[in-house]
């Protein structure tokens, strides 16, 4: 029996590693761009009547008439000016030192961190639901469209509007950039199959986010608990527990981060945890 001529008219693709065809990965790649081209539009949309608006309240103080920042190459003065949130002052410092008190591009920052932020959002939901808890069940097959319409949600939340538009709440922001961001480079290590040269970046990628976070503002102090949290709830089976538990570098990576909750708070103010006296905005102590 003679084989089939072949009239050249066949285009075979190569396969990349996992079998998916290079033509199906460009369009994977083109989808995903598209979406995230969709979710900062959006944003940009929501909050560019946003900067005309003045500085208000801790504005004032932390920007407007805090000599500090005026200098970028005095660390030391806008390092001490909050010695707990220094990452997020040096934003305020770098602000100045670029455009003086010129408000437009103080709000410009606020709103690419929060765009960063959407897209962060976006690429975290894919990769837990890649996790080798969910990537079997059935919704998974549907990732990025939940992806995609979660950081939808996440951009255009009116939660999100005095994060965004009262230029001093930088900080919320910028810590939660640095939370997602900490967080997305450690679930991608677990769940990445290269070699462990990239595996150790990716590690000490999150390992330097989580710093950053914890030098912008203090909320960031719960981040490791939330790296034990999706490892126990996504990227751990049942038959894993055990084996896992074995691996010096699982027991490396929490030993680090029960270092910086012993470390870095010894360094910081425990301030917060006492009650606020009655000040501009509010007649009553607020514990």
């Amino acid at each position: 029996m003679k084989e089939p001529l072949k009239t050249g008219t066949q285009k075979k693709y190569p396969l990349k590693k996992g079998s998916q065809p290079v033509k199906q990965v460009k369009k994977n790649r083109y989808i995903d761009w598209v979406a995230l081209a969709i979710i900062i539009l959006l944003g940009i949309k929501i909050y560019s009547n946003s900067f005309d608006c003045s500085f208000h309240f801790d504005d004032i103080s932390r920007i407007v008439n805090n000599p500090d920042i005026r200098n970028l190459a005095d660390v030391k003065a806008w390092w001490n000016t909050y010695p707990s949130r220094p990452v997020g002052m040096f934003t305020f410092a770098l602000n100045y030192h670029f455009n003086q008190l010129d408000v437009h591009y103080y709000h410009f920052v606020n709103l690419v961190i929060h765009l960063i932020n959407a897209c962060l959002v976006w690429l975290l939901t894919l990769l837990i639901f890649s996790s080798p808890v969910l990537k079997d069940y059935p919704i998974a097959k549907q990732k990025k469209i939940i992806a995609f319409f979660t950081a939808l949600m996440f951009v255009s939340h009116p939660l999100a509007t005095q994060s965004v538009t009262y230029i001093v709440q930088r900080l919320t922001t910028l810590v939660a950039m640095f939370y997602l961001l900490s967080i997305a480079f450690y679930v991608k290590a677990r769940l990445s199959d290269k070699g462990n040269r990239s595996k150790v970046l990716l590690f000490i990628g999150s390992l330097v986010s989580a710093v950053l976070a914890m030098l912008t503002k203090e909320n960031a102090f719960t981040l490791p608990f939330t790296i034990v949290l999706i490892e126990f709830f996504f990227l751990r089976t049942k038959k894993q527990f055990s084996r896992n538990f074995r691996d010096y570098r699982v027991i490396l990576l929490i030993a680090a981060f029960i270092g910086i909750i012993i470390i870095i708070p010894l360094k910081s103010s425990f301030n917060i945890f006492k009650p606020l006296p009655p000040m501009l905005g509010h007649t009553y102590s607020i514990t």
